[in-house]
């Protein structure tokens, strides 16, 4: 059996160092794999081993896509608390900089009462 699967990217990585996965599989399996300029992967050799190559390369795909969407979803959320332990930051020092009347408005009724109480108005 002869069959051509298209695979996408990253799945390449799956072949190893110098085709070391996949020279593995071949030996294995008695299959022969080639992978062309377009990501088609042609796998030749006895039914059932061309069927559990392409599984195991399907299994792969869906591994790594599923881990790239975990590992965006975990830099989301970090990317969201590094942006509120900044706002955090912001605000601290804008509450420095601002006047002492204006962190406590309270506070600055207080001075414009003992003010008042002072010149007897």
């Amino acid at each position: 059996m002869k069959k051509s699967i298209r695979i996408g990217d990253g799945v390449a990585e799956f072949f190893g160092t110098h085709d070391g996965n996949i020279k593995y599989l071949e030996s294995l399996l008695k299959v022969q794999v080639h992978i062309d300029g377009e990501n088609n992967l042609t796998i030749d050799g006895e039914d059932d081993h061309v069927q559990l190559v392409e599984r195991l390369v399907e299994d792969y795909a869906q591994l790594r896509a599923e881990i790239e969407k975990r590992l965006g979803i975990a830099e989301e959320q970090a990317q969201t608390e590094q942006m509120a332990e900044q706002d955090a930051k912001i605000a601290e020092v804008m509450d420095d900089l601002r006047p002492s009347w204006q962190k406590d408005p309270g506070r600055e009724m207080e001075d414009w009462t003992n003010f008042l109480k002072k010149e007897d108005v």
